[in-house]
């Protein structure tokens, strides 16, 4: 509909609903309409930048939370700063360090080769490294996605069949994997997030000197990829476990159920629920080891796969049984999970007492923490909130063939109530 046929049925509206209940609520639809309708029309100066930044993603706001460092106006991450967003929930301070080109350097001179990477990259780096906002994107993957997912996608480039990718295909599929999260700061070359393609060969970062060197000239096998995800995702589970562990190899079952809730939607009443409900069942004080904290969550970056197992076994509308979850989570990961671990998991779950779990619950609130909050697709762009309101709107307002006919044609007979084609859409 064009910006005349939308005036001809915004006067036909005001003019037959004006005493109309809903009448309100779909006058401000319509005028937003029209509103969005001029600005693709005439291109208003100073609105597109407006527009854009009304949403942004949840990976975005955080980076720009913990983000400590700035240079040629591009935000940065430290690997401290990092590692701070994933087991913190604000950072330590809010100031931003603006750098230099010898600043720079300085940090990432003590940036280790590839040979000598361990689970202790990070943390052995501290405030000593940049992290660019796509590298962040890319590291938020590693920990929510199996291996075979990054070993495929190491394959896709490998166009040769060589066994090894450069830094620019590297940077190919760091991007791609950052793209996936339908992100507009990534595309959008006036951000402070990303740096103009002119520039982005000259950038060196943490990441990019650790697996190619300083002047890129290395090259990274998929065995040495594979081992960097892996130290990747073993750092950061083991960041987490520590900040929690009693000892330095063991949590609580209170804290274990703790952090598997952190980054849901429960509410503190819910929340609260499930922790009284853990702690009035288990007999034993139950303790989780890192070993055993590690393959729950590698399990999780399973969880679709999991899922899908279900469906196909009919096990998705019904309780499931320990036997039951156990040998799924086998199939999917290619080991079960510790006894201990799953007593933990089925006293959360079970709501009922009934020794079973509550399959459609396990699997909406894992999958809001596997996300740590961040899910972007809880983030779309403004076009597509708006559209999908006004659809929204028009769907259960207009719902009748007579939508379709010409301004002027809107009610045929006249708009007296008397006239059988005047509709109260509302009721």
């Amino acid at each position: 509909m064009g910006w005349r046929g939308l005036r001809g049925l915004l006067f036909d509206v005001t003019r037959c609903y004006s005493r109309s209940p809903w009448f309100p609520p779909t006058m401000i639809s319509l005028v937003a309409g029209a509103s969005y309708m001029v600005y693709l029309k005439y291109k208003i100066p100073g609105i597109a930048p407006i527009y854009k930044k009304t949403v942004t993603s949840g990976y975005e706001k955080r980076f720009r939370t913990f983000a400590s460092v700035k240079y040629n106006g591009v935000l940065f991450m430290t690997p401290k700063d990092f590692l701070e967003s994933i087991i913190r929930d604000d950072p330590e301070t809010l100031k931003v360090t603006r750098l230099s080109e010898q600043d720079v350097e300085s940090l990432l001179r003590k940036t280790p080769p590839k040979s000598k990477g361990s689970i202790k990259l990070f943390r052995d780096l501290g405030s000593n490294g940049l992290i660019s906002f796509t590298e962040y994107l890319f590291l938020q993957q590693i920990l929510t996605k199996p291996h075979s997912c990054f070993e495929l996608a190491f394959k896709m480039l490998d166009t040769d069949r060589s066994g090894a990718i450069d830094a620019n295909e590297f940077s190919t599929l760091n991007n791609v994997l950052a793209r996936s999260q339908s992100l507009n700061a990534v595309e959008d070359e006036n951000t402070d997030l990303v740096f103009p393609d002119s520039d982005k060969a000259q950038l060196g970062t943490t990441l990019m000197r650790h697996l190619f060197n300083k002047n890129k000239e290395a090259l990274l096998t998929l065995n040495e990829f594979t081992r960097f995800t892996h130290n990747i995702q073993t750092e950061l589970l083991d960041v987490e476990f520590q900040s929690r562990a009693i000892r330095s190899d063991r949590i609580s079952a209170t804290d274990f159920a703790r952090i598997l809730l952190r980054y849901t939607t429960l509410s503190v009443e819910e929340y609260d629920g499930f922790i009284q409900r853990l702690n009035t069942r288990l007999k034993h004080r139950e303790t989780i080891t890192f070993q055993e904290f590690q393959k729950f969550f590698n399990f999780l970056n399973s969880l679709d796969d999991f899922a899908m197992a279900m469906k196909m076994y009919t096990l998705a509308d019904r309780p499931i049984s320990l036997p039951e979850f156990n040998r799924a989570v086998k199939a999917c990961t290619g080991s079960a999970l510790d006894a201990s671990t799953l007593r933990v998991v089925f006293e959360l779950f079970d709501t009922d007492a009934d020794g079973c779990l509550s399959y459609q619950e396990f699997i909406q609130i894992m999958r809001e923490r596997k996300s740590r909050g961040l899910d972007s697709s809880k983030c779309c762009h403004i076009h597509t909130i708006f559209w999908n309101f006004i659809g929204h709107v028009l769907k259960n307002r207009y719902s009748h063939p007579l939508l379709n006919r010409p301004p002027g044609a809107f009610f045929p007979g006249g708009t007296s109530r008397n006239n059988p084609n005047w509709l109260i859409l509302g009721n």
